[in-house]
């Protein structure tokens, strides 16, 4: 039996976390959720996620050093960074640093959908569209 997909979710809005889980499930992952900044390390450590959905604006927690935790761990995961606003400097270089893409609250679940492609055969989110 096939690996099923892992997804990462690392926000602080139960609300927002809830659909993501949701939404993530409906297309195949097994979710861990993450809304405390001090165990992203260690969670990030234990697992291989196939994509990672990060909030670009987390009080107590650079990105830049969640970003850089994720992609140590495992440099084909791919990860998506939530923010309230998609043309800062900061998701520029979130893109520069090997985020895939950045996505702008309020969230679209048919955009978020696209990105993360359910037929794909393995392990990898494809970029769509």
């Amino acid at each position: 039996m096939p690996r099923k997909r892992q997804a990462l979710i690392l926000e602080d809005d139960a609300d927002l976390t809830s659909e993501l889980e949701s939404l993530l499930e409906r297309l195949g992952f097994e979710v861990t959720r993450i809304q405390e900044p001090d165990r992203v390390e260690e969670t990030i450590g234990n697992h291989l996620y196939d994509v990672a959905l990060l909030n670009a604006t987390l009080p107590d927690l650079s990105w830049r050093r969640t970003l850089r935790a994720v992609k140590n761990a495992s440099r084909t995961t791919t990860v998506i960074m939530i923010t309230r606003h998609a043309g800062g400097e900061d998701i520029r270089l979130a893109l520069n640093a090997g985020a895939y893409a950045a996505v702008e609250r309020p969230l679209s679940k048919q955009k978020l959908s696209s990105l993360i492609a359910p037929e794909c055969d393995g392990l990898f989110v494809a970029l769509r569209g």
